[in-house]
Order: C-alpha cells, then sequence, then structure tokens
C-alpha cells in the first residue's frame, strides 16, 4: 500500500496486487505472530532464560521473532547462531541415539502439521495439536485419518 500511494506512476499494477489479499485475514496473521511471540518471551522469562527483563529477551531473540531476519518461518537456525542467543542448547552428534529420535519426532510432527493440524506443542508434561480452520484446508489433502482409510 506504501507503495501504491507514494508512486509517481500509475498505481494500477500495485492495486490489482492488493485485491488478492484479505485485510481482516492479515490482521490475524499478525495477532497471531504477536500472540507466538508473546508466549515465548513469557515462557523463556519464567524459565530457561529466568532473570533476564524480556526487553532484553526481545533483542537478544529477534532472529527468531523477526521474520526480515530469517526470511522463512522453516530457515534452520545452526547452533553457534542459537547459542549466541543465551538459549541453553546443546551440540549432539548427527549418529546419536538421542539425535535420531528427534530426528523422528520432526518427521512425524511435520507430518502432523502437513495433513491434520496447524501446530502441534509439546513439553515433558504436556501436548496437543490445533486443527486447521477449514477455511485453510488444501482440496486436495486429506484432514482426517478416516478419510483416507
Amino acid at each position: 500500500m506504501t507503495k501504491a500511494e507514494s508512486t509517481s506512476g500509475k498505481a494500477d499494477p500495485y492495486l490489482l496486487q492488493l485485491q488478492r489479499f484479505d485485510a481482516a485475514e492479515i490482521e490475524e496473521l499478525r495477532k497471531a505472530l504477536e500472540l507466538a511471540k508473546d508466549i515465548a518471551i513469557e515462557w523463556l522469562h519464567k524459565g530457561m532464560m529466568a532473570g533476564q527483563s524480556k526487553k532484553e529477551l526481545e533483542r537478544r531473540l529477534e532472529i527468531f521473532l523477526n521474520p526480515e531476519k530469517t526470511k522463512s518461518h522453516g530457515r534452520a537456525i545452526f547452533f553457534d547462531r542459537a547459542k549466541q542467543t543465551g538459549l541453553k542448547v546443546e551440540l549432539i552428534k548427527i549418529d546419536d541415539e538421542l539425535a535420531n529420535m528427534i530426528s523422528e519426532l520432526y518427521e512425524r510432527t511435520d507430518l502432523a502439521v502437513s495433513t491434520d493440524l496447524c501446530k502441534v506443542v509439546e513439553s515433558a508434561q504436556y501436548n496437543f495439536g490445533l486443527n486447521v480452520p477449514p477455511t485453510f484446508r488444501h482440496p486436495e489433502v486429506s484432514t482426517t485419518h478416516e478419510e483416507q482409510e
């Protein structure tokens, strides 16, 4: 919208692109991003990074919180960069049994969020998944195990 407003030429190409977007959906996505940020900061403030101010946590964790830094939600953030944030991370050898279990958990979670769920949350005490809202389901993707049988 800013480019459309500031252009000295025709704004039509910008306006055509903007027609594809739903303002209400964009606002919901912004709220979801803010909620995720609030939850992450709060949990780290009470747990692993207790004793640090929320402002300091936000500054240190910007690589995770600012999509402009990684360009993609799925982009890898490697050990050295994660360690620089102050997170308590441990480097595990690729052939370690724990690495194999983590890989399997990742693959199963990835499958779940690629079909039935839009979010999976797990801790030592709890786990749950949020179903994909019907309006966001891809028509070719089966969303229940019963449909697959």
